[in-house]
């Protein structure tokens, strides 16, 4: 596995993980800017989800036992699900 020594070459995959992990959190201060900014944040921040999904891929190629990785993907795609949920059932539901 790669370290993460950023090179004059390139970037690696850790420094490519780090800058999408920033750009997802400018795509989540629009509560706290003007709309204005958020909606530029927004724009330049579209580029995460397609990254991710190509560390993804690199992993699944790059990787010893693809049944191993895809259910780790899926173990915490499920505890990500649950967790959402449950914010949504107690911490953010309507007070009526």
């Amino acid at each position: 596995m790669e370290q993460f020594t950023p090179t004059a070459k390139g970037m690696n995959r850790d420094l490519f993980k780090i800058i999408l992990m920033i750009l997802m959190v400018l795509d989540h201060l629009d509560n706290f800017i003007s709309p204005y900014l958020a909606d530029t944040f927004h724009i330049l921040t579209r580029v995460v989800a397609v990254g991710f999904a190509y560390l993804v891929v690199e992993g699944l190629f790059y990787t010893h036992s693809r049944k191993s990785y895809l259910a780790r993907l899926l173990g915490w795609g499920a505890f990500m699900a649950l967790g959402n949920y449950l914010l949504n059932l107690f911490v953010l539901r309507q007070q009526y």
